[in-house]
C-alpha cells in the first residue's frame, strides 16, 4: 500500500511539474493517454534485452512499461524521481525486480517526459483534440512513426488522408509480423483518420489504417478523377516509362469507366465479351462491366514514378513475394486505378445501393509489369443492358476479368469470368490475400501468381557455382504441412517453406557443371515427379570470388594475412572461417573437397578478418579454398556460404617449390606426352582467336573485354587476350592459346606468357565427379598448380613447365569459313558467292547429309513500326539450328528486347523455353552455348556448337530485321547444301538446288528464287521452328508470294551517297525506301568483308628455340616476322643473327648457336708454371714459378669477352734468399700445414656425416650439396692417411 501511496504522490509531482511548464493539458487528458497506453504496453517485471527500435536492430535495456535504461541521458534522474530509496544501480544490472506498483510509478513519470517531448515534435498540440494527442504521444512512446510522418504531420498543405498513408506504408508495418503491435499502429492511425473525417478532410472510403488490401486512393492522396460518365474514359494518359504488355511496350494509356485499362485506345463497349477479341481493344480487364458513375462512385487513378516511394517499395514487396524468380525486381513505375463504390448501368433505386469497389495496379521497372487486382467489395456483375437485374445487378452477361492482346489470338481469362460465379472473386486469390489476385503480364503468355498442383517450377537464380552455398528460391506447388525438399541432380537438400508457395533452398558442393533436373518434393521426400524444373551449374572458375584475400600473391611469405568480404551477404553477427582442401585419389575414385582446418569460430560479420596462418611443414592439401559459414551453422544441412578463390595452400602446408616442380616433371605421367598429339591447334592471330567462337572461348580472367580492372592477364605480363579450346581433346586435355598487344602468338617461355597446353580440360570431362575429370579442380590440380610452383614461387625452374605443357605454334590450325545473310535477303555462301533470295516462309540455310549440323531461316514481309508491310520485301526474322545430339536453338526478333533466343531441351519434355539474358548473359544447354551482348543499340547472339559451329546474329532497334553470319569449321566443308552453297571452295556450284541441279552463278533473280531458293523450303515435319500463339507452318509459308524480281537502274546521286557501290545497300533502298534497312545491308557486308579478312589462311613457321648463352625476339611467328638473336656477353654467334618467317612456312638462315670466345693459350713465362683449365670466356690462368724464382706482376689472368688474356703477362725472377732463410720459410710452412691438417682430423673424427636421404616429401633437402660433402669427406680421410705417413 505504501509503494502505491508513494507512486501516486510523485505521479502528482510531475503532473504539477508539467503543468507549471505551460503545457496546458488537463489532467483528465494526461490520465487518458496514461490509460490508453498503459492498456497495450506489457510488463516486463525483469530487466530484458529487447529491439530498441522496429528499423533497426540495436538493443537496450528495459524494464517495466518501456522503461530504458540506456540510450537518454535522464534515465536515472527519472527513476530516482520516481522510486525514491530504490538502488538504480541494482534495478538497472537485474539484481533487484520491481513490483507492479513500483513498475506503474515508473511508467507514469516516464510518461511525462514522453508527452513533453511529443508537443517538441508536434506544432500547436494543445489544439488537438485528447484522441489525437493520446495517438500523437503513443507513437512517439513506440517509436514507431518516423521522422517523415512527423514533418507531415506539421505540413499544413498534407490532407489527414496523405499523413495516415504515410504512417502505415511504411516498411516495418508492411513487413511486421507481430500482430499486437500491428494492431496498436492501426489503432493510433484510426484515431487519426476519425479526426480526419470529423473535419472533412476525407471524400472517399479507403482508410489506410485498416485496409492492407487497396493501395491508398482518392483526391486526398493526390488522385485524379474521371469525370462522372456512362462508358466513357479518362483522357490518353502518357505515362513516364514504357509499359511492357504482352511483349509491347507501350508510352500511354486509358482508364476506362467500365473496369479496364486499356492500351491502344479507349474502349467503350459495356458489355463483356468473351475473349479474345480483335480490333486493337488491348487491355487489362479487372472487372469489365457496364459501370454507371453518373448512379455512383468515382474512378480514380494516378501514376507513382518517384524513386524511394513507400508505394513503390509496397509494391515491390508484393512481387518478390509471390514470383520467386522477381527476387531483383524493383518497381519504378505504377499506375493505381480504382473504381471506388460504383453502381451499374440502369440499377432502380434499390439496385442502386449495391456498390462495387475494386482497383487495378499496373507495375513494372521497363522489363517486367505486373498486375494487382484488388477485390474489396463486389455486390453485383451485369449492368441492365447487358440483360442484368435492375435491381440485384445479376444475370445476363456477368463481367469478364482478364487479359486481351487486341489481335483476336492472344488473351488470358480468369477462371469464372462471364459466368455467376465472378460475384465471389472478392473472395479469391491466387497469392494467399483474400481478394487479391496478381499477374505477370510483360510476356505473350500471361503468368498467375500463387502455386498449381503440378507443372514447371520456377528457380530464382536458375543457375548457382560449383562450391554452392548459394539460396535459391522456388516457386510453383502448392506447400503443406509436410517437409519440402529440393533434388538438384542427385542431391537433395531440406528446403525452408517462405510461404504457401515459396520455398527457398542452399545449393551443395558439386563435382560438375552443366544443366541439372531440378525437382521439388512436398510430402516429405516420398515423391520427386510432379514438379520439375533445370539447375544450371557455372565452373567455379567463372565465379568472382565472394572472399577476397588481400593480397594473395604473397600469402606464402607474410606470417599475417587478411581476408575481406560483403558482411551483409551472409546472415549471423558471428562466422565460422575454414579452410577446405582438394584432393583427387586415382586408386579410390575419391574427388573431394574436406575440411582442413578451422581458421576462426566466432568472428564478427564486420567483413574482414587477419589471422595468422600458422604454417605447418607437411603436405596434406595443394590446393583449396577458404569458406565462410554462420558460427552454429551446420555443415550437412548445406548452410549458406562464401567461398574465396580455389588457390595453392603452399601459405599453409609449407611446400619446397623447387623440390615439388622437379618431381613433378619427371613423374612417369608427366613424362608422357602423348596428350600433346591431340589438341586443338591455336589460331595464329588475335583476330582468328576472336572469331572463331565456336573451337574458342575468352579466358575468363584474361581477355580483351575483361571486367577485372587493373588485374587482367595478372600473371601474364605480355598477353592482352587468352582464349581455350571449347571442347576437350580426345585425351580430355585441352589448349590455351595467348595474344600480346599486337595480335601475335606468343610462345610460352616469354616472360611465361604464352598459352599452354592443359592435359586436363578446364570444364572437365563427362560424367564428371571423378578424379581427372572434375571441372576446373582437376585442371588447377594438374595443369595451373605445377605452374604455380614451377614459374610463381621459383620461377628459374619454369622451363621444366613449359618443356611439359608446351605452346602451340598454330602451324596446322586451319581458320574458320564466314558466310551469311542479310537485309532484303541477299546472302554470301561459304563460298564467297553472293546473290539475293526474297522467300517467304522457312528454307534451309545449311544442311548435311549426316545431321552434323542443320541451319533454317525465317523470312517474313518487311514489317514498318506502324504495323504496316512492305509487299516486294522480305527479311530474316528468326533462324533456328542444332546438330545431331545438341538441343534446338532459335533466334527471333523482338520488338522489346531486339533478339530473343530459345531453346527446346532434348531432355526432360520441357518444351521451348526463353533464355533469361537478364538473369545471365551467358547459358550452356546439351551441345550448345548461347550468350547475348548489347552494344549500344544492337543486340548480338552469339550460338555455339560443341562441334565448332558458331552463329552470330545481329539487329538493331529499330531496323526490324536481323542478319546472320555463320563461322563453319573445316569438319563442315564438303558436306553443306542449302542456301548456303556447297562448302567446297569453288562457288560455281554453290547454286545446288535440293534437286541436284546447278544454277549458273549468273541466273536471273527469277531463276534464283523458283529454281533455287523455293526448293529448299522446310516442310512442316521437318521444321525446327517454334511457333507463337496464332502462327502456324501454314501462317508463315506464303507459296505464292513473289517479289520484286528488278534489279534498280536508274540510282539517284542520294543513294550513290547514302550507299557507295554496295549493291546490296542500293537494291534494299530501291525495294523498301528506308535508309535504315539499306544502311544495315551496306554495314553487314562491309562486316563481312573484315572477316574474310580476319580469318584468312596465315602461314606460321613455328617457334624458335632460344639458343643458350644467347636471347632472341620475334615480333611474330608467321609470315614475314623477324627473329633477332642476341649471344651473352662473352659469346659469339656461329648462325644468323636474323632470321625471316618466310612464305612457304619456313626461317631463313640457319640457327644460331652462342659459343664462348677462346683467348688461345697465354703467353709463356721463362721459368714460369701457367696452370691452365679452360681457355674459354671467364676462365682463368694462375702462374707460378720454378723453385728458386720469384713471381713478379699478377698472379693470374681472366679470359675477356674480346677475346683477350686480361693485364700484362707476369714475370718469374731468380730467388735472392740465403739458404737459411730458405729453410725456415720452409719449415713454417710445414709447420703450418700440420697444424691445419690436425685441426680437420678433429673436426673428422668428432662430427659424423651421413649419407643424405629423401625427405617424407620425396624431395632433397638441398640438390647438391649432399653429394659435395661425400667427395670432401673421402678427399679429407685421404689426405690424412698420406700426411700420416709423410709424418
Amino acid at each position: 500500500m505504501a509503494d502505491k501511496v508513494a507512486g501516486f504522490c510523485n505521479f502528482v509531482v510531475l503532473l504539477l511539474f508539467l503543468l507549471n511548464l505551460g503545457s496546458g493539458i488537463p489532467v483528465d487528458q494526461v490520465n487518458h493517454i496514461r490509460d490508453y497506453i498503459s492498456e497495450r504496453e506489457p510488463r516486463r517485471y525483469w530487466l530484458e534485452e529487447v529491439v530498441a527500435d522496429p528499423r533497426g536492430t540495436d538493443t537496450e535495456f528495459v524494464i517495466g512499461l518501456r522503461f530504458r535504461f540506456s540510450g537518454r541521458t535522464n534515465s536515472r534522474d527519472i527513476f530516482e524521481d520516481a522510486l525514491p530509496g530504490v538502488d538504480y544501480r541494482q534495478v538497472s544490472t537485474n539484481r533487484t525486480s520491481l513490483s507492479d506498483s513500483q513498475i506503474d510509478a515508473l511508467f507514469e513519470a516516464d510518461l511525462l517526459y514522453y508527452i513533453e517531448e511529443t508537443m517538441s515534435r508536434v506544432n500547436n498540440f494543445t489544439s488537438y483534440p485528447v484522441e489525437m494527442k493520446t495517438a500523437f504521444v503513443d507513437s512517439h512512446f513506440t517509436r514507431y512513426a518516423t521522422d517523415d510522418f512527423w514533418d507531415e504531420v506539421n505540413d499544413v498543405d498534407k490532407n489527414w488522408v496523405q499523413k495516415c498513408v504515410t504512417y502505415t506504408d511504411d516498411p516495418v508495418f508492411v513487413k511486421a509480423t507481430d500482430t499486437r503491435m500491428k494492431s496498436r499502429i492501426r489503432d493510433d492511425c484510426n484515431l487519426m483518420m476519425s479526426y480526419a473525417v470529423a473535419i472533412g478532410d476525407s471524400i472517399s472510403t479507403y482508410n489506410p489504417c485498416f485496409d492492407d488490401l487497396m493501395f491508398p486512393y482518392g483526391q486526398e492522396v493526390g488522385d485524379d478523377l474521371n469525370e462522372k460518365n456512362d462508358d466513357g474514359s479518362s483522357d490518353e494518359i502518357f505515362i513516364a516509362i514504357p509499359f511492357p504488355f504482352f511483349d509491347q511496350n507501350h508510352d500511354s494509356l486509358w482508364v476506362n469507366n467500365n473496369g479496364m485499362v486499356s492500351f491502344l485506345d479507349s474502349v467503350a463497349h459495356f458489355t463483356p465479351e468473351a475473349f479474345p477479341l480483335d480490333g486493337n481493344r488491348r487491355m487489362v480487364a479487372p472487372f469489365w462491366a457496364d459501370i454507371d458513375t453518373r448512379v455512383g462512385g468515382e474512378v480514380y487513378h494516378r501514376e507513382i514514378s518517384k524513386p524511394g516511394d513507400a508505394l513503390l517499395d509496397r509494391a515491390t514487396q508484393e512481387i518478390r513475394r509471390v514470383f520467386a524468380r522477381q527476387g531483383s525486381f524493383t518497381a519504378t513505375w505504377m499506375l493505381i486505378a480504382t473504381w471506388d463504390g460504383v453502381a451499374f448501368f440502369g440499377a432502380s433505386a434499390v439496385g442502386q445501393k449495391k456498390r462495387n469497389t475494386l482497383q487495378c495496379i499496373l507495375v513494372t521497372n521497363g522489363r517486367h509489369s505486373f498486375a494487382i487486382y484488388n477485390y474489396g467489395n463486389v455486390t453485383w456483375t451485369t449492368g441492365a443492358a447487358s440483360d442484368g437485374d435492375p435491381d440485384t445487378g445479376l444475370g445476363g452477361t456477368p463481367a469478364q476479368v482478364g487479359f486481351n492482346a487486341g489481335d483476336g489470338i492472344i488473351y488470358h481469362t480468369v477462371n469464372g469470368s462471364r459466368t455467376a460465379d465472378i460475384l465471389n472473386i472478392d473472395t479469391w486469390s491466387n497469392v494467399d490475400v483474400i481478394g487479391r489476385l496478381i499477374f505477370r503480364i510483360d510476356d505473350k503468355e500471361i503468368e498467375d501468381g500463387g502455386c498449381n498442383t503440378e507443372g514447371v517450377l520456377s528457380v530464382y537464380p536458375s543457375f548457382g557455382y560449383m562450391l554452392g552455398g548459394q539460396r535459391i528460391y522456388v516457386s510453383g506447388p502448392c506447400f503443406g504441412d509436410l517437409p519440402v525438399y529440393c533434388k538438384f541432380g542427385e542431391h537433395v537438400v531440406r528446403a525452408t517453406k517462405e510461404n504457401d508457395w515459396t520455398a527457398s533452398c542452399t545449393t551443395p558442393i558439386f563435382y560438375e557443371v552443366g544443366r541439372l533436373e531440378f525437382t521439388l518434393s512436398t510430402d516429405g521426400g516420398e515423391t520427386y515427379d510432379k514438379h520439375r524444373g533445370i539447375f544450371t551449374v557455372v565452373s567455379e572458375e567463372n565465379r568472382r570470388p565472394r572472399i577476397k584475400r588481400d593480397d594473395a600473391l604473397n600469402w606464402h611469405v607474410t606470417d599475417d594475412v587478411k581476408i575481406t568480404w560483403d558482411s551483409s551477404a551472409i546472415e549471423g553477427q558471428f562466422l565460422k572461417v575454414s579452410l577446405y582442401g582438394y584432393l583427387e585419389n586415382t586408386a579410390t575414385g575419391e574427388a573431394d573437397l574436406k575440411l582442413a582446418t578451422v581458421i576462426g569460430d566466432n568472428v564478427e560479420n564486420i567483413g574482414s578478418y587477419t589471422f595468422d596462418k600458422q604454417m605447418v611443414n607437411e603436405e596434406r592439401y595443394h590446393i583449396g579454398a577458404i569458406r565462410i559459414t554462420e558460427t552454429e551453422a551446420n555443415l550437412a544441412d548445406h548452410p549458406q556460404s562464401l567461398w574465396s578463390d580455389i588457390h595453392p595452400l603452399k601459405w599453409k602446408y609449407n611446400v619446397d617449390s623447387l623440390g615439388f616442380c622437379k618431381d613433378w616433371a619427371f613423374t612417369v605421367e608427366e613424362r608422357d606426352k602423348t596428350f600433346l598429339d591431340d589438341l586443338e591447334p591455336c589460331p595464329c592471330t588475335l583476330q582468328q582467336a576472336r572469331v572463331d567462337a565456336g573451337r574458342f572461348t575468352a579466358h575468363p580472367t584474361c581477355n580483351e573485354a575483361s571486367s577485372h580492372i587493373g588485374d587482367n592477364c595478372e600473371r601474364r605480363a605480355l598477353a592482352v587476350h587468352c582464349v581455350r579450346a571449347n571442347e576437350p581433346s580426345g585425351y580430355g586435355s585441352g589448349q590455351q592459346c595467348c595474344y600480346n598487344n599486337e595480335g601475335n602468338l606468343i610462345n610460352g617461355p616469354q616472360e611465361y606468357s604464352g598459352g599452354t597446353s592443359h592435359r586436363r580440360h578446364h570444364d572437365g570431362i563427362y560424367p564428371y565427379k571423378s578424379p581427372g575429370l572434375v571441372p576446373y579442380l582437376s585442371h588447377y590440380l594438374t595443369d595451373i598448380l605445377p605452374w604455380e610452383h614451377c614459374c610463381h614461387y621459383s620461377n628459374d625452374f619454369c622451363h621444366y613447365y613449359y618443356d611439359n605443357r608446351p605452346s602451340d605454334d598454330c602451324r596446322i590450325y586451319e581458320p574458320p569459313r564466314p558466310g551469311g545473310g542479310v537485309g532484303d535477303p541477299h546472302f554470301i555462301t561459304l563460298d564467297g558467292l553472293e546473290y539475293t533470295f526474297n522467300g517467304h516462309g522457312e528454307f534451309y540455310l545449311i544442311r548435311t547429309e549426316t545431321n552434323d549440323f542443320t541451319m533454317q531461316g525465317r523470312m517474313m514481309k518487311l514489317k514498318l513500326q506502324s504495323g504496316s508491310t512492305v509487299e516486294g520485301a522480305t527479311v530474316f526474322t528468326a533462324v533456328a539450328m542444332s546438330t545431331r545430339t545438341s538441343d534446338t536453338v532459335q533466334v527471333q526478333m523482338n520488338d522489346r528486347r531486339t533478339l530473343d533466343a530459345w531453346i527446346n531441351s532434348t531432355e526432360g519434355n520441357t518444351g521451348w523455353e526463353r533464355v533469361d539474358f537478364e538473369e545471365n548473359n551467358f547459358w550452356t544447354f546439351n551441345g550448345v552455348s548461347v550468350v547475348k551482348d548489347n552494344i549500344g543499340n544492337s543486340s548480338l547472339v552469339t550460338v555455339t556448337f560443341s562441334n565448332g559451329v558458331s552463329v552470330q546474329i545481329t539487329a538493331t532497334e529499330g531496323t526490324l530485321m536481323m542478319s546472320y553470319m555463320i563461322f563453319g569449321p573445316p569438319s563442315l566443308k564438303g558436306k553443306t547444301r542449302g542456301l548456303m552453297g556447297t562448302w567446297n571452295d569453288n562457288p560455281d556450284d554453290d547454286l545446288l538446288s535440293a534437286d541436284g541441279e546447278y544454277l549458273p552463278q549468273n541466273s536471273e533473280l527469277r531463276d534464283i528464287h523458283y529454281s533455287f531458293g523455293m526448293t529448299w523450303n522446310v516442310s512442316e515435319e521437318n521444321s525446327l521452328f517454334r511457333y507463337d500463339t496464332g502462327e502456324s507452318h501454314a501462317t508463315i509459308n506464303d507459296y505464292s508470294y513473289e517479289p520484286d524480281f528488278e534489279i534498280p537502274t536508274n540510282v539517284t546521286d542520294y543513294v550513290v551517297d547514302l550507299c557507295g557501290e554496295n549493291t546490296q545497300c542500293i537494291f534494299d533502298y530501291k525495294v523498301t525506301g528506308i535508309e535504315s534497312v539499306a544502311l544495315t545491308s551496306k554495314e553487314a557486308v562491309v562486316q563481312y568483308e573484315n572477316l574474310v579478312e580476319d580469318t584468312a589462311k596465315v602461314v606460321s613457321c613455328g617457334f624458335l628455340p632460344t639458343p643458350a648463352n644467347g636471347s632472341m625476339i620475334v615480333d611474330k611467328y608467321t609470315e614475314g616476322g623477324i627473329a633477332t638473336f642476341t649471344c651473352n656477353q662473352g659469346f659469339k654467334s656461329t648462325g644468323s643473327e636474323q632470321r625471316a618467317c618466310l612464305g612457304n612456312g619456313s626461317w631463313s638462315g640457319t640457327q644460331p648457336e652462342c659459343r664462348a670466345v677462346d683467348c688461345g693459350d697465354p703467353d709463356p713465362v721463362s721459368h714460369g708454371i701457367p696452370i691452365i683449365v679452360c681457355t674459354t670466356y671467364n676462365c682463368t690462368v694462375d702462374y707460378t714459378c720454378e723453385e728458386g724464382y720469384n713471381l713478379q706482376g699478377v698472379n693470374n689472368r681472366t679470359c675477356q669477352s674480346n677475346a683477350n688474356w686480361d693485364g700484362e703477362s707476369p714475370s718469374c725472377t731468380k730467388s735472392t734468399l740465403k739458404t737459411w732463410q730458405l729453410v725456415l720459410v720452409i719449415l713454417s710452412g710445414v709447420a703450418a700445414l700440420v697444424i691445419v691438417l690436425l685441426i680437420l682430423l678433429w673436426i673428422l673424427r668428432h662430427c659424423r656425416v651421413k649419407k643424405p636421404e629423401r625427405n617424407g616429401r620425396n624431395q632433397w633437402h638441398d640438390a647438391t650439396a649432399p653429394r659435395d660433402m661425400n667427395a670432401f669427406t673421402n678427399e679429407a680421410y685421404q689426405l690424412d692417411s698420406q700426411m700420416g705417413q709423410k709424418l
